[in-house]
């Protein structure tokens, strides 16, 4: 089975690492198209259809900024295979909603699991509450319990204190 990874950061490389454990062929997809340790081929954002067409999974693990929004569109389902599912962990505006409930509708890919919306929570009329091919999760993908959060807050603290640079730092400048 083949893994996409759309968007490469601390969470992308993790699933690639547990992925590539399982045996699953891994490939990627960032912003600068380097090589990273467990994925075998890595592309550019600008070529995020041939790495969906690839696919048998395909998640999305990366930040909702002004060049992701709508990054999943029409095309890119449509370059997804018939059985691939697509899991959405990262922000719900970087897939365009209208597009992927036709191409769930239409069976045009096998299915999709989703822990983020454009609109949290989602709405219960909803008609993706209604598709057999849809699994849904209540934003529930991050370190939420205070014991995660506390362990990367201690971690940060002794790299602090010890002038090393800090893990999880937003870079503002990206937009995230």
């Amino acid at each position: 089975k083949t893994l996409t990874l759309v968007g490469l950061g601390e969470i992308g490389r993790s699933l690639a690492r547990a992925a590539r454990s399982f045996g699953m062929r891994v490939i990627g997809v960032s912003r600068t198209g380097r090589r990273v340790a467990h994925v075998d081929r890595v592309y550019r954002v600008g070529q995020v259809t041939r790495a969906l067409g690839a696919a048998d999974f395909a998640v999305l693990a990366l930040p909702l900024t002004s060049a992701t929004r709508g990054l999943i569109g029409e095309r890119e389902l449509a370059a997804m295979r018939p059985t691939a599912w697509l899991v959405n962990i990262a922000r719900g505006p970087i897939v365009d909603e209208r597009a992927l409930l036709a191409a769930l509708e239409q069976r045009r890919i096998g299915g999709v699991i989703l822990d983020v919306f454009d609109e949290e929570p989602l709405p219960p009329a909803h008609p993706l509450w209604a598709l057999a091919n849809v699994v849904i999760t209540p934003h529930i993908s991050g370190p939420s319990a205070p014991e995660e959060i506390a362990t990367i807050f201690n971690d940060n603290l002794r790299r602090y204190a010890a002038s090393r640079g800090l893990v999880h730092v937003v870079d503002r400048s990206r937009g995230y």
